[in-house]
C-alpha cells in the first residue's frame, strides 16, 4: 500500500512526513496497537479480495500524541495491472471514543447506584411520555426490573384514597409554579397489600420558558421512622405529664410545709417571744446583765420569726392564692432587689387575670428561676420584666443587661434551670423563647394561651 496523494492531514494523523509515507506505507503498521493489528490486517484482506468497502476502528501509537483512536473508511479499486488502489479517509476519533467511554462509565456507575440504593428512583419525561424506575421502584409495585415500568396512572391508584387528591393538587400546583423542588408524604399500597408511609422528594427540570419537561424523584419508605417518631412523641408527652404531675405534688408539699412552718413554728416562736418579753419586764432594773441577755434573746427570736416568714413565703407565697399572679410577681421583684441589690423593673398594665392556679404557680416559679439564673450567671445589674395580656395570650418577659449566653442549651454545662423553665412552660401549654447575644444580655419570653 502506498500513499501517492498523501497530504498534510494524513501526516498529522499518522505522525510521518509525506515523503516517508509515499516511500513506505508499511511504516504505520509498526504503530498499530498489538491487540488490533491482526484485526486490521484481516479486514483489509477481506476487503481487497471481495472489493468491498473497508471500515475499521483501531488504536494507534502516534509518535507524538501517544495512543489515539483512528477510524478508516475506504473503497478498493482494482486497476488494469491487477493492482489495488484505495480511496478513502482516516479520521482521528480519539475525542469521540473518550466521550463514549466516559458516558459508558457514567451509565455503569448510575446503574450501580440505582440498583444498590434502597430508595425508589423514578423519572417522568413529559416530552416523550416515558416513565422510568429503578429496581427498588419496581419492587414497590410487585414488579421486576424486566417488567414494563409502572406509570403515573398505576402510581396514583396505589396512593391511599384519602391522600390522592392532596398529592394530585400538590403536584399540579408545583408543576404550574416556578418551584423546582417539591416534597410530599403519603400512604402507599405496596406489593404486600400493606399501606406504608412514603417520603417523596421530586425535582422538576424546566425549559427556557419555565415549562416542565421532566420530573425526577425518590420514594423512601419511612414507615419505621414515622413509627419511632410517634413513639418518641408519645414518650415525651408521657414524660411531660409526669413532670407536670411531679411539679403539682411538689407545689402541694411546699404549700403544706409553708403552712406548717407558718401556723405551728410561727405560733410557737411568737409564744416564745411573748414569754421572754414578759420575763424581761419582770427582771428588776438593777440586774443589768440578765436584762441585756433577755433583750438580746427577744431580738434573736424576732429575727428567727422573720426568717420563718421568709422561708414560708419562698416555699409558697400566700399572695398567689390571695392576691393573684401580678401581685406575687411584684412582691418577688421587690424581694430580689432588696436581697441582692439588682434593680428589678416589673411592669404590668393588665388587670388581675383569672388564671388556673397551676398556670399562676408555673408563671411564678418561672419568674423565680429566671431571676435566680440572672443572679448566678448573668453578671447583670438591671432586669426589666413584664406580664401582659396580648390577644388571647399571657406573655411573661424577663430581660437582663448581663453578659449574654449561647441560645442553644449546652448539655455539658447542665443548664437545668433553663430546662426546668422550658418544661414548666410546656406543662401549661406555653411557648418558650430565648434571645441572647454576647455582651447584650438575655431575654426569656413565655407565651401562654388563655
Amino acid at each position: 500500500m502506498s500513499f501517492p496523494y498523501a497530504g498534510k492531514p494524513i501526516e498529522d494523523v499518522f505522525g510521518f512526513s509525506k515523503k516517508e509515507l509515499e516511500e513506505d506505507a508499511s511504516l504505520i503498521r509498526k504503530y498499530y496497537h498489538p491487540d488490533d493489528a491482526n484485526r486490521i490486517a484481516e479486514t483489509i484482506n477481506v476487503s481487497a479480495e471481495n472489493l468491498t468497502p473497508w471500515k475499521c476502528e483501531f488504536r494507534y501509537f502516534h509518535p507524538i500524541k501517544g495512543e489515539i483512536w483512528l477510524e478508516g473508511n475506504s473503497v478498493p479499486k482494482k486497476e488494469s495491472d491487477e493492482s489495488i488502489i484505495w480511496y478513502g479517509v482516516i479520521i482521528d476519533t480519539t475525542i469521540r471514543k473518550k466521550s463514549e467511554q466516559l458516558l459508558k462509565d457514567f451509565n455503569f456507575r448510575f446503574e450501580l447506584i440505582t440498583r444498590s440504593t434502597n430508595e425508589a428512583l423514578w423519572e417522568w419525561n413529559f416530552e416523550t411520555g416515558i416513565f422510568w424506575g429503578n429496581e427498588a421502584y419496581q419492587k414497590l409495585f410487585g414488579l421486576t426490573i424486566k417488567d414494563p415500568v409502572a406509570g403515573i396512572d398505576r402510581w396514583i391508584q396505589k396512593i391511599h384514597p384519602n391522600d390522592r387528591h392532596i398529592i394530585a393538587d400538590s403536584q399540579t400546583h408545583s408543576l404550574s409554579s416556578d418551584k423546582n423542588i417539591f416534597i410530599t408524604e403519603y400512604r402507599f399500597l405496596n406489593s404486600n397489600n400493606d399501606y406504608i408511609n412514603i417520603y417523596d422528594r421530586c425535582y422538576i427540570l424546566r425549559n427556557d420558558k419555565g415549562a416542565p419537561i421532566r420530573i425526577l424523584g425518590s420514594m423512601m419508605d419511612n414507615t419505621e421512622q414515622k413509627k419511632y417518631e410517634k413513639e418518641i412523641k408519645l414518650i415525651n408527652s408521657e414524660l411531660r405529664e409526669l413532670s407536670a404531675h411531679l411539679q403539682t405534688i411538689r407545689e402541694e408539699e411546699r404549700l403544706q410545709i409553708a403552712r406548717d412552718i407558718h401556723d405551728e413554728l410561727g405560733q410557737q416562736l411568737t409564744g416564745l417571744k411573748l414569754g421572754v418579753e414578759w420575763l424581761n419586764l419582770k427582771i428588776v432594773s438593777q440586774d443589768i446583765l440578765l436584762k441585756d441577755k433577755t433583750t438580746e434573746m427577744i431580738e434573736l427570736i424576732k429575727a428567727v420569726i422573720n426568717s420563718v416568714k421568709r422561708i414560708s413565703s419562698d416555699l409558697r407565697p400566700s399572695m398567689i392564692d390571695d392576691l393573684g399572679i401580678v401581685a406575687a410577681l411584684e412582691w418577688q421583684s421587690i424581694e430580689v432587689q432588696k436581697r441582692f441589690g439588682i434593680k428589678i423593673h416589673f411592669n404590668s398594665s393588665m388587670d388581675e387575670p383569672n388564671l388556673p392556679i397551676d398556670t399562676s404557680t408555673a408563671l411564678f416559679r418561672i419568674y423565680q428561676e429566671t431571676l435566680t439564673n440572672v443572679i448566678k450567671h448573668a453578671d447583670a445589674n438591671e432586669v426589666k420584666s413584664s406580664l401582659q395580656l396580648i390577644g388571647n395570650n399571657i406573655i411573661l418577659e424577663i430581660k437582663d443587661n448581663g453578659i449574654g449566653m449561647k441560645t442553644s442549651i449546652n448539655k455539658k454545662q447542665k443548664s437545668f434551670g433553663l430546662i426546668g423553665i422550658k418544661e414548666r412552660s410546656f406543662a401549661i401549654g406555653g411557648k418558650f423563647d430565648l434571645y441572647s447575644e454576647a455582651g447584650k444580655g438575655t431575654t426569656i419570653k413565655i407565651t401562654v394561651p388563655i
